[in-house]
């Protein structure tokens, strides 16, 4: 089964078509979603009894940075697993993850969102992406070096 043993490739390539997506709609449309979303999220602390006079700006401003971060932490974690399960060095796929997930945030804020209507490039939101992709890079380093005598890959 050729899909099974690609699926993650295919995860892979789905989650970086979403982020892009996203990346390439227009502002107002953008705004309309995230907005909903802090709607929701605003009801719900209220439902759950918390304090319901927050600013919408400012819920709004924290869910689209928060997603910025969640989205490449998460990409950068699919694209390891990609890698590691091709590539036999751990130091050579550290390398491959460390400039391929260098490069897909510089594409999606400057040449993505430069093109969309009513959006503009924010290098706070590719100093996020990096932030994520960095913490994705450290959790792996450590990983590789609590567990690197129970595998057999070589630094």
């Amino acid at each position: 089964m050729k899909v099974r043993k690609n699926a993650d490739i295919i995860l892979l390539v789905i989650f970086i078509a979403i982020i892009f997506i996203l990346s390439s709609l227009g502002g107002d449309t953008s705004k309309t979603q995230s907005n909903s979303l802090s709607l929701i999220i605003i009801r719900l602390i209220g439902y759950l009894g918390g304090r319901v006079n927050y600013n919408l700006r400012e819920v709004d401003l924290v869910i689209r940075k928060l997603a910025h971060f969640v989205e490449y932490l998460t990409l950068t974690s699919i694209f390891a697993i990609v890698v590691y399960k091709r590539v036999k060095s751990w130091l050579l796929g550290f390398i491959l993850i460390g400039l391929t997930m260098f490069m897909i945030p510089l594409i999606d804020e400057f040449i993505l969102q430069s093109i969309s209507s009513g959006r503009t490039p924010q290098i706070i939101d590719v100093a996020l992406d990096y932030s994520a992709i960095l913490l994705s890079l450290c959790i792996m380093t450590f990983s590789f070096i609590s567990f690197r005598g129970t595998h057999k890959r070589d630094l």
